[in-house]
Order: structure tokens, then sequence, then C-alpha cells
């Protein structure tokens, strides 16, 4: 059953075409746009790639919550969530099936936005086994939250609205957008309780000094973006009777 929800759901991830828009192109686009201003700017071209390449791959992984809403939303309101539930489907099949096709758009999205650094503009990829560690730790944390608020959200505009406070206020406060050593003090002191900024010191760590999975900055990102993914992934399951009770009957 599992494997019938992943396949339907890859499918119709595939036909949306605003997924590759917002997943792909507006990353990439992103990118060349802020590598110009920045690398120009700057007298160290290298340190403004590496802070803007795995700084914006970091902040886009995190627009996928959007998709996911949007795929359980329509899932509920359509019939669809009644008819696998009249067939007896366990409750863990249908949010594992819907969660998994996320979890590898994940993967492919960040290996194109660190591959697309790497071969237009040079970026180290240093240690590759830490950086794929740290990315699949980081899908999992941003799929894990998308799987949580699918569950109590109950309209794509409060979810594009709370994705949008995420996102982008995370990426304020994990310094994606700046080096985290320029920001204030007081922003530091709550940055370092964001998910993006334990996600980007791994990647500069892993690629920039080439550190392996025993390194302080590499283990710790890998474990607290596990440990958070995890929690909403438990909470995912408390709440799914919530989520279930407002489909539509079949």
């Amino acid at each position: 059953m599992i494997g019938s929800i992943f396949t339907k759901e890859i499918r119709l991830i595939l036909k949306d075409k605003s997924t590759f828009f917002w997943l792909f192109a507006l990353p990439i686009l992103f990118i060349v746009i802020f590598a110009a201003i920045f690398s120009n700017a700057s007298t160290d071209r290298g340190a403004a790639i590496a802070q803007i390449v795995p700084g914006y791959t970091v902040m886009f992984v995190f627009f996928i919550m959007i998709s996911m809403v949007q795929c359980f939303l329509r899932d509920r309101d359509s019939g669809m969530l009644a008819r696998l539930q009249a067939t007896l489907m366990p409750p863990l099949h249908f949010l594992f099936g819907m969660w998994m096709p996320h979890v590898l758009v994940l993967l492919i999205q960040s290996a194109t936005l660190l591959g697309f650094g790497y071969f237009v503009y040079g970026l180290e990829l240093g240690n590759a086994a830490a950086v794929l560690v740290i990315v699949l730790s980081l899908a999992i944390c941003a799929t894990g939250i998308g799987l949580a608020l699918s569950m109590i959200i109950g309209s794509l505009n409060a979810a594009i609205a709370i994705v949008q406070i995420i996102a982008m206020g995370g990426a304020v406060l994990g310094g994606l957008w700046f080096p985290f050593e320029n920001l204030p003090t007081g922003v530091q002191a709550i940055g370092k309780f964001t998910p993006q900024y334990w996600a980007l010191q791994g990647l500069q760590s892993a690629m920039l000094d080439g550190s392996g999975l025993l390194v302080d900055a590499v283990w710790k990102a890998v474990l607290l973006l596990l440990g958070i993914g995890a929690i909403a992934i438990a909470a995912s399951i408390v709440l799914y009777g919530r989520y279930s009770r407002t489909g539509k009957h079949a």
C-alpha cells in the first residue's frame, strides 16, 4: 500500500509544473542574482559563494512544506482520504507513502543546487559523504515539519503564510543570507535555535573544511535535524486522527 501511494504522489509531483519553479528554477535564479551581486562586491569570491549556494539551498528546502500541505488538502477534500480509510489501510502507510516522495524530491533539489554551485561557481564540496548525510537529515527535518503542518492546517493560504514565516524567518535568524558572525548578538542567540543555522554550519564545515561525521559541527547538525524531524513525524502520527476526521466521506 505504501508503494502505491508513493508512486501516485511521485506522478502527481512531476505533473505539477509549479514544483519545478519553486524548488529548482527560483532557487537557481536567486543564486545567480546574489552571486553576481555579492561575489563582485566581495574581495573573497570563494567565501561569498560558500555562503550563497548552501545558504539558499537550505532556505528553499523548507518551501517543500507548501507542496506537502497542498497534497494532503487535495486528498482530504477530494474524498480520496475517505476512500483509502474504507480499505482499512493503516494510518502509518498513508502518512509514510505521502511523506517519502517529498524526501526524495528534496534530495534531488539539494543535489541540483549544490551541483550547480560546483559546476558553475567552483563551490568546494569537501567531504561528500558528510554533505550527503546532512542533506538527508535536513530533508527529513523539513518534510517532518511539513507533515505535522499538514495535519493541522485547514487551507493552502494559511500554509503559505506559515511556511513563509518558517522559511524566511529562519533564513534571516540562521544566517543563510549573511554570515552568521556578522549578525547582531541578540539575533545570533535566537538563530542558534533554528534548524537552518545548524544545517548551514554543518554544510559549510563539511564543504570548506572537509569535516567528517565525527566533527562537532557535522554530528551536532545531523543529530539536531533528525531530532526535529523525528519529533515532528511523531506529532503527525498523533494528529492524524484530527486530520482524517475533517475529510469528505466517500
